[in-house]
């Protein structure tokens, strides 16, 4: 049970919140977990809804690029309803299984296809060293460009909010989903 509760129906949301929430469901069909926990500031829930949309549906980034981002970050972060429900994804999108098993143990990146190591040693330099080295952006840059490396930059700053937001509320991992490796072992 969240610490504050999720706003995410109709008949859970203030009156003062209503707008925002029919807003967020006539552009995205439903206001998502994170998002549920952002409508205690509507303001935030709206802007949120819109940045996450705009990644998803309008910034171009490839989709295995994307999933990537989200479970990096969430893994670097240790939010892990954030990596549960990514790290699926990430593989459908075609980011191989045993990458994401490697992030996943906080693995070396030595083995991945080129794309995935520069992505994975850029975001780790960023959420885990908070100091990326001049080769690793000149790797980004070059394998990238200026606005692809910006939008991951930028998409992973937005998965931290959302993860913050999750963390703080001690959300808790839907029934079935498994955590984290270290926190499976029984």
């Amino acid at each position: 049970m969240p610490r504050l509760p999720l706003l995410n129906t109709a008949e859970s949301v203030p009156a003062e919140a209503r707008e925002t929430y029919e807003t967020i469901i006539r552009n995205r069909g439903a206001v998502t977990t994170p998002v549920a926990l952002l409508m205690h500031a509507p303001g935030t829930a709206l802007h949120s809804a819109n940045l996450g949309a705009y990644f998803r549906f309008e910034s171009g980034l490839a989709l295995d690029l994307f999933e990537l981002t989200i479970i990096v970050t969430a893994r670097e972060f240790d939010c892990e309803f954030i990596w549960t429900a990514h790290a699926p994804l990430a593989v459908k999108e075609g980011v191989p299984e045993a990458v994401v098993d490697a992030i996943a143990t906080r693995g070396g990146t030595e083995a991945f296809p080129e794309r995935y190591r520069i992505v994975t040693d850029f975001l780790r330099a960023i959420v885990r060293d908070h100091n990326v080295p001049q080769p690793v952006f000149d790797a980004m840059r070059n394998e990238f460009g200026a606005r692809v490396l910006t939008d991951i930059t930028a998409l992973a700053g937005f998965y931290l909010m959302l993860a913050c937001a999750l963390i703080a509320n001690d959300m808790e991992l839907p029934a079935g989903r498994p955590g984290f490796p270290e926190r499976n072992r029984g």
